[in-house]
């Protein structure tokens, strides 16, 4: 039997990191926005600009992140970058001000240029790119 080449599971793996982890991001904010706003008296739009703030960050910090994944081993930044985001979303449990979910943003605008946009197209142009690797 011919085994599977890795740079096919390495696209399969980024394939769950950019669905599951965009979905986290973008769909599930409309799901404990009324609550959170109604239990704390915030306003929707400014709490909200948390998503702004971290795609603002996440767009600032994506070339960085390009050039650590480069640098480093991959498997450990985007580990470092899991462990951050879990703490993020962990971090809006205890938030009881606008600022404290504005704080929380920049670690997950952070987290999500790592997880989301560019390690898995980096790692997957690691495997399939200018050196494709052969067995």
């Amino acid at each position: 039997m011919k085994k599977i080449y890795g740079g096919y599971k390495t696209v399969f793996c980024s394939f769950l990191c950019m669905f599951f982890l965009q979905i986290f991001y973008t769909n599930s904010s409309s799901v404990y926005t009324r609550e959170i706003t109604a239990e704390f008296g915030f306003d929707r739009a400014p709490f909200i600009l948390y998503l702004s703030i971290a795609s603002i960050v996440m767009l600032a910090c994506s070339p960085v992140v390009g050039k650590m994944l480069q640098k480093y081993n991959p498997k450990y930044v985007m580990s470092t970058a899991l462990i951050i985001q879990i703490l993020c979303y962990l971090g809006f449990t205890i938030s009881t001000q606008l600022w404290h979910f504005y704080a929380f943003a920049i670690g997950l605008g952070i987290a999500f240029a790592t997880v989301i946009r560019v390690g898995p197209t980096t790692l997957v142009n690691m495997w399939f790119g200018p050196k494709v690797k052969t067995d």
